[in-house]
């Protein structure tokens, strides 16, 4: 694994040697963009820009995966003749007339329906559920290969006044973590004459240099055998390649950070910050960010505000779960969840006081209906998790977030678990390779819990042809807030 990894990082450098003779620094430099009420303004330190508002939200309008992929394929095309005329795909088009200062276009085909599936239940499944595939915005996509930087850039403005443009992601200034870098520009393509859609799509262009391009196509087979010999299934191969092709957040890690040390737990700081809703929009993160100004050296956002917003909303829908804040905990905690309802809330109405006897019948508690930190271990043993995990969980399960001592966990604070799909989908925010392992305990009468349509939710058959998903990892437009506390 060390030697594929080391030679597609030396392939990328390599492309990178051979760009930086022309334009890269000044591309480097070339921010962001979003749309802000109806305009494509950069994302940065603009104090201008913060005043602006939230950014648009930006969703494909397909009520379900089979409409957006039939559109998807009609959109490929129209994308490939606003360029000059439709070529097979895996094939090139070389000096595309409409954007003359291409060498050529290469046609990857429009996203599968198996691999839209994984992608939008993998990252979008957790904040928006059965409609997580309206977050998927390059399921129609083509790629433009210039040969400079300098090139690129006056491609990237042919492409702006040939298309509309809804977003820019310039990866050249945060390349991933191999070394790749592009440029993706997210367009709006007209369907309404065929398929007759009364609204646009959203379609993705890739603009590349031809050192990375060529990069890129050399790394493509030594990937692929790396995640054959790690990944035992088509969702693990998506999430290990999202990995390695997607760049590190760092203005959210940071900012998370900062929110974690003010409030304690990522738990608390959501709690103090958005309040008890299933959805934090950009003004509540906004509203956060002044009111912690006057308390903390350098605000959670910083100048960098519609910046790290954007590294929180990947999916571009204006507004948040817990899942997007911090994917880990809310992780850890749907892990818990899944093994406490197994073991003790199962039933119509869990009983608050008969589980806190089940879960005490081997030690007698200091003072009741509640833990402290060695009696919380003792009581979570059966659940079998490690001492990190539950050394986590009581940090985040505190209400003080693990700032004030003695750590005690009260039996509400374990039974908020079960008002955890509040906050986000967790049938999606953890993932198992044989089935949803939120969907446990094993189905019986009087045992389980029922989703939102009603119905209790059981395990997949060996043989059903849904995505298998794995545990531990990780992302509808109006959807409605959710005021319930938990």
């Amino acid at each position: 694994m060390e030697h594929s990894l080391k030679r597609m990082r030396a392939l990328y450098a390599a492309a990178e040697a051979e760009s930086k003779s022309d334009g890269f620094d000044d591309l480097c430099k070339l921010p962001n963009h979003r749309l802000v009420r109806g305009a494509l303004l950069p994302e940065g330190q603009d104090s201008t820009r913060t005043r602006a508002g939230p950014p648009d939200p930006i969703v494909q309008q397909m009520e379900n995966l089979d409409g957006l992929i039939e559109a998807g394929e009609a959109a490929q095309t129209v994308l490939m003749e606003e360029l000059q005329e439709p070529w097979e795909v895996g094939e090139t088009l070389q000096l595309p007339v409409n954007v003359p200062a291409a060498l050529f276009a290469y046609n990857p085909g429009p996203m599968s329906r198996d691999e839209a599936e994984i992608k939008a239940m993998v990252l979008y499944g957790p904040m928006d559920g059965a409609q997580c595939h309206r977050n998927l915005l390059d399921v129609a996509r083509l790629t433009l290969v210039f040969p400079t930087c300098t090139v690129l850039k006056m491609g990237l403005d042919a492409v702006r006044s040939q298309f509309e443009v809804v977003k820019v992601y310039n990866y050249f200034r945060d390349p991933n973590p191999l070394g790749g870098r592009h440029v993706d520009v997210f367009v709006l393509i007209d369907l309404s004459q065929d398929p007759g859609l009364p609204y646009p799509y959203v379609c993705k262009l890739r603009l590349e240099t031809l050192p990375y391009f060529q990069a890129t196509a050399e790394c493509e087979d030594t990937l692929e055998g790396l995640c054959d010999n790690l990944c035992g299934n088509d969702v693990s191969r998506f999430v290990a390649k999202s990995y390695l092709e997607f760049p590190e957040k760092k203005l959210a890690r940071e900012c998370r950070r900062k929110l974690e040390a003010a409030y304690g737990s990522t738990l608390a700081a959501w709690r103090h910050t958005f309040g008890r809703k299933r959805f934090a929009t950009f003004d509540a993160f906004r509203e956060a960010n002044d009111r912690l100004r006057s308390t903390v050296a350098k605000t959670p956002g910083g100048g960098n505000l519609h910046e790290t917003w954007n590294q929180f909303d990947p999916g571009l829908a204006g507004r948040i779960t817990y899942f997007d804040f911090d994917p880990d905990s809310a992780s850890l905690l749907t892990k818990l969840r899944s093994r406490f309802m197994m073991m003790y809330a199962y039933g119509d109405e869990p009983d608050e006081k008969m589980i806190y006897e089940q879960m005490t019948c081997l030690i007698v508690p200091k003072k009741p209906m509640e833990w402290d930190v060695n009696e919380f271990k003792a009581v979570t043993r059966p659940f079998c998790m490690t001492t990190t995990e539950i050394d986590r969980v009581m940090q985040l399960l505190d209400k003080n977030g693990g700032k004030q001592m003695p750590v005690t966990i009260r039996i509400q604070d374990v039974m908020s678990l079960l008002r955890l799909p509040d906050m986000f989908d967790v049938d999606t925010a953890v993932i198992d390779c044989a089935n949803m392992v939120s969907r446990a305990p094993p189905s019986r009468d009087g045992f389980g819990y029922a989703g939102e349509d009603g119905w209790n939710h059981r395990s997949e058959s060996p043989s059903s042809s849904r995505p298998k998903l794995t545990s531990g990892l990780t992302r509808h437009l109006a959807l409605p807030a959710y005021d319930e506390e938990f």
